[in-house]
């Protein structure tokens, strides 16, 4: 009888293979290489706004393979990320299997044998035979469609002229016309905001620093980041291009509040552009580059600028793998000595307190969560905090960069590009204290410590730098390389 039974068992994956394979060639899906600039596979994905597995082995149930068959109506395809086991053994099973039964052109493998994380993840094109298959020879394995995970925080307000803002990129240690967000960040304790000339700032070791961008991209060969040094890397869903592909110029905005010459508070930091949608695949990759590269460059002084978050509430989401993922790499990144910024969300309105992912990771790690304020330090009405959030920035009607012109946009993205360019500015300091394992827990109770309230009734930490604005540039003798007790 055991015979009889493995032998049907064998003869099952057979014919659902070949019907995996038929199906393949008979759907009218371009035969294009995955990792093909050409390829979207985005655009071939069936309509789904929850990232809950696909199908578990409890879909087969103590039916016969031919009655779960039945259930299985049409060989619909779509992309999927399968997620590598929780151990080798596991994830060499995983391997086999989808080598078995796919094509080599619909698999994408995220991570290798040889790496510091191992295989990561695959990325697979496949129908509902050939996912029925996969799960019958591993049960339990993690499928996942692969449909969008966050949202950029972000108002997408529309343009206005700020041409009045100085845009010489003068690395003086003192911008003399800048934008009023810029004004906040160098403003002291013993002045009032009226008294404020400029943006003072250290400009010295900045370029020691390194901020990661994960985002659709930027436009680098914009004027407002020609002082920065700047490394390209492509996610799996976008085009390899050096341009910022999202429709209201988002990374653009965040990445030059972060670290633009005009907008930005570290003026001169090196930016390594991770470009990537915010689906499953691309933000699997993007954490899992910075891991591997920070594991190529002991030592290196980096911040990872994190500017979206999940649209559905963390207590719905908390354990599904793909942000699992993210929190074991958020780890991985903290014991390299890298710092994480991320935003405390726009969705005051749904819940005044932090919600979401990865910001509520701040009740475990030590990510420096950002919420949003004016020029005048009242919290904006957008923003949400006020338990959990670490820091609060400029993030309404902030001057940013959008493509070849300038914006005020607002959200709590660009409050975390503030911060993050900040962030940066330290770490060029070459601060002992900012260095290890222990890096992003001091560098968060240090910008805490020297933040401030700007109003009574506002948030207790709004960003400070250090610096006087109020003197019309001259360097303010008061920035220090020790911890504020």
């Amino acid at each position: 009888m055991a015979r009889h039974n493995s032998f049907a068992n064998s003869f099952t994956l057979i014919i659902l293979a070949f019907l995996g394979y038929f199906s393949l060639l008979t759907l009218a899906t371009p035969a294009t290489p995955y990792n093909s600039p050409a390829y979207a596979p985005l655009q071939n994905l069936e309509a789904s706004t929850d990232f809950i597995p696909v199908l578990n082995a409890s879909a087969l149930g103590n039916s016969s393979d031919s009655a779960s068959l039945q259930n299985v109506s049409a060989p619909v395809t779509a992309t999927y990320v399968v997620y590598s086991g929780n151990n080798s053994a596991q994830t060499t099973q995983l391997r086999n299997a989808i080598y078995s039964i796919m094509s080599l052109w619909a698999i994408r493998e995220i991570g290798s044998p040889d790496d510091y994380l191992g295989i990561e993840f695959w990325i697979v094109k496949m129908n509902s035979y050939q996912r029925l298959a996969l799960l019958k020879i591993v049960p339990g394995a993690e499928i996942y469609e692969n449909v969008p995970v966050a949202v950029r925080q972000d108002l997408a307000l529309p343009s206005l002229n700020t041409s009045s803002i100085d845009a010489t990129g003068n690395l003086d240690a003192c911008q003399r016309v800048p934008p009023l967000d810029l004004k906040v960040v160098s403003w002291p304790p013993t002045k009032i905001f009226p008294d404020l000339r400029c943006y003072a700032y250290d400009n010295s070791g900045v370029n020691d620093a390194v901020i990661y961008i994960i985002e659709e991209g930027i436009d680098g060969i914009d004027p407002e980041f020609r002082n920065n040094p700047i490394e390209w890397h492509y996610g799996p869903d976008v085009i390899q291009t050096q341009s910022d592909d999202d429709l209201d110029w988002h990374g653009s905005c965040a990445a030059s509040k972060a670290a633009g010459v005009t907008y930005g508070v570290a003026k001169q930091v090196r930016m390594i552009v991770l470009k990537s949608s915010v689906s499953h695949a691309d933000v699997g990759w993007a954490f899992n580059y910075v891991v591997s590269d920070m594991y190529r460059h002991p030592g290196r002084r980096a911040v990872v600028m994190y500017a979206s978050a999940s649209e559905t509430p963390a207590s719905q989401i908390r354990n599904v793998q793909p942000w699992k993922n993210m929190f074991m790499r958020m780890t991985n990144i903290f014991q390299f000595g890298g710092v994480v910024v991320v935003p405390s969300g726009n969705e005051a309105r749904r819940s005044p307190g932090i919600d979401t992912l990865p910001a509520l990771y701040v009740q475990t790690l030590p990510v420096i969560v950002v919420g949003s304020v004016d020029n005048d330090g009242n919290m904006a009405s957008f923003s949400q905090g006020e338990a959990g959030v670490s820091v609060w920035a400029p993030g309404v009607d902030v001057a940013c960069l959008k493509g070849t012109g300038s914006r005020f946009d607002s959200g709590t993205s660009f409050s975390t590009g503030m911060v993050a360019g900040l962030v940066a500015y330290f770490l060029g300091m070459n601060n002992p204290q900012f260095q290890g394992p222990q890096t992003a827990q001091n560098m968060k109770n240090y910008l805490e410590s020297i933040a401030w309230r700007r109003k009574i009734t506002g948030p207790p930490n709004v960003i400070w730098n250090l610096q006087d604005g109020s003197q019309m540039c001259v360097l303010s003798s008061n920035i220090t390389n020790t911890l504020v007790s």
